[in-house]
């Protein structure tokens, strides 16, 4: 209980800005393909997370995974 107690303090002590890395920007066309990106203000090629996992990459890996699963 204690070590969990300690964890939380130490979460919050944590610096925000460790949290909070700025992405780039990212120009896509209506079907998602990438028409062009900026570099983040800090300097890094950060994108930002997608919105939804492309179907074929979801395939992929429930084909990979189903194989040792079962």
């Amino acid at each position: 209980m204690v070590i969990l107690a300690l964890l939380i303090v130490y979460a919050f002590l944590l610096p925000a800005h460790l949290f909070n890395d700025p992405y780039a920007t990212v120009v896509l066309d209506e079907e998602g393909r990438l028409l062009g990106a900026r570099i983040a203000e800090d300097e890094q090629w950060r994108f930002p997370p997608p919105d939804s996992i492309p179907e074929k990459f979801s395939a992929c890996i429930r084909t990979f995974e189903d194989r040792y699963f079962y």
